[in-house]
């Protein structure tokens, strides 16, 4: 599933994935193995999302990786690109749909340092 099809649905509940990249035409899966993360300070990585992964293992068996069952490999899993096996399901929890603006300034590199924490 593509992260822009992702978010698409998920609008139509009231949902939203709980952290995005730059680019939505990534699947989800492909996102969350890479390690991608959003730009705020305070919202964790994509993975942090994740509630449990099926991969393929390389006898073709299928194995459920959740938080509780295998928590080494869970933590292991992302971002392993795939190491431990091709994630074929992931469920994750979502949030609340907001509506965020964005907005960009020009400030002089001498002026960064002092005005950091105002707009963060």
């Amino acid at each position: 599933v593509r992260m822009h099809d992702l978010c698409t649905y998920l609008a139509d509940y009231g949902l939203a994935v709980g952290t995005l990249g730059t680019i939505d035409w990534q699947t989800i899966c492909g996102a969350v193995m890479t390690g991608t993360h959003g730009g705020g300070l305070t919202i964790p990585s994509l993975h942090d999302f994740v509630r449990s992964y099926t991969i393929v293992l390389p006898d073709g068996a299928l194995k459920r990786v959740d938080k509780e069952t295998s928590p080494s490999l869970f933590r292991a899993m992302a971002p392993s690109m795939g190491l431990f096996g091709a994630v074929v399901e992931m469920e994750m929890a979502v949030v609340p749909l907001e509506i965020l603006e964005a907005k960009m300034i020009s400030i002089p590199m001498e002026d960064v340092v002092q005005c950091f924490d105002s707009l963060m």
